[in-house]
């Protein structure tokens, strides 16, 4: 029995191996190709360039190792069954507990693979892909280890405590307009803000303006001001920390922080379960693709298989991509977003797998 575990273990880890090596080429060969005039504009050299590629490429890893983790058993349980290997260790008495077994194990290492991944190598080249972003994108835009934004332009400085991604809200602006000699002329304070058409509202707003008579400051209260405080909300989903660039230890930490000053975390939050949840995703995954294979009876159907395994891994995403944006938006709690998908997946799988006993 070893030394079957031991073949199908093998050959899963062949095939996985094989897709990602090919995914992974083409995206990387792709990705080069398309952005080398940007490279170039942007005063890179290629070799930078390139590097900037590889850089990104831990996180496309992290990101179709779910999809191999089922392709993979899906053709190495698809062509043992083409060439009768699969009828002949069941006619021997071999159980599909058995069969899957090895699989399983296969899962469980790539789900800790993918959860190693996610804590130590992704953060570190991410992060240092997202800085090149930023500098080459918003080279006056800087942001503190604990997310919070830094503006200069011009004569204009801008300071945001905290930016809700998943509603485009900011929390405690403060907006300085200098003068000359560098003497500031203008102060803006505000709660909140929310980007409603085109621009931005502040609430609870109060501004501080240089009398050039008095040369003191004329103070004024709005409860609601619209304002142009230079930035949007693109720039500044590319220039926050992204939950990739963080550990869970990391994620805890900010969340605490931002909870702590009243504000809402859902967003980081939701990403810091769901970081928990992949590993098992990729355990899932492989018995989604081993059950597949021993639950259809065709000995000819790989490319069906095939077909129909991806077609379950887009269906998974897409419904755990959408679970999880009810999380960011507050519809959902955390937990339960980043969970639920796993959760209906594992319920699935386990009825594949009954039917194919």
């Amino acid at each position: 029995m070893n030394i079957i575990n031991r073949y199908i273990a093998r050959a899963c880890f062949t095939y996985l191996f094989l897709i990602l090596g090919v995914v992974l080429s083409l995206f990387i060969t792709i990705e080069y190709l398309s952005r080398t005039g940007r490279f170039i504009n942007q005063g890179m050299s290629l070799m930078d360039g390139f590097g900037f590629v590889l850089l990104q490429t831990p996180f496309v890893f992290g990101l179709i190792l779910p999809v191999g983790c089922i392709l993979a058993p899906i053709a190495a349980f698809g062509l043992m069954k083409r060439n009768n290997e699969l009828v002949a260790l069941q006619s021997g008495g071999v159980s599909l507990y058995a069969l899957v077994k090895p699989v399983a194990a296969c899962g469980v290492i790539l789900g800790l693979l993918s959860f190693f991944t996610a804590e130590t190598l992704i953060p570190i080249t991410i992060g240092k892909a997202n800085e090149i972003k930023r500098i080459l994108r918003n080279k006056n835009v800087k942001t503190t280890r604990d997310n919070k934004i830094w503006l200069k332009e011009d004569q204009r400085i801008l300071y945001i405590d905290y930016y809700n991604a998943a509603k485009q809200t900011l929390s405690g602006l403060t907006l300085f307009d200098m003068g000359d000699g560098f003497q500031l002329v203008r102060r803006l304070d505000a709660r909140s803000a929310r980007f409603v058409d085109g621009s931005w509202v502040l609430k609870e707003a109060l501004e501080l303006r240089l009398n050039p008579e008095t040369r003191g400051y004329d103070s004024l209260v709005y409860a609601k001001k619209t304002e142009d405080i230079g930035i949007r909300p693109d720039d500044l989903k590319r220039v926050i920390k992204d939950s990739e660039e963080m550990s869970i230890r990391d994620i805890y930490r900010y969340v605490s922080r931002v909870e702590s000053e009243g504000y809402d975390a859902s967003y980081y939050k939701v990403d810091m379960f769901g970081k928990t949840a992949v590993p098992f995703t990729c355990l899932f995954m492989t018995l989604m693709g081993a059950g597949i294979v021993l639950a259809r009876r065709k000995k000819d159907a790989i490319a069906t298989n095939i077909a129909m395994g991806t077609g379950i891994a887009f269906i998974f995403w897409f419904f755990n991509s959408f679970c999880m944006s009810l999380g960011y938006a507050g519809l959902l709690p955390a937990v339960f977003a980043a969970w639920l998908g796993n959760l209906l997946f594992a319920c699935v799988c386990g009825i594949v797998l009954i039917n194919a006993e």
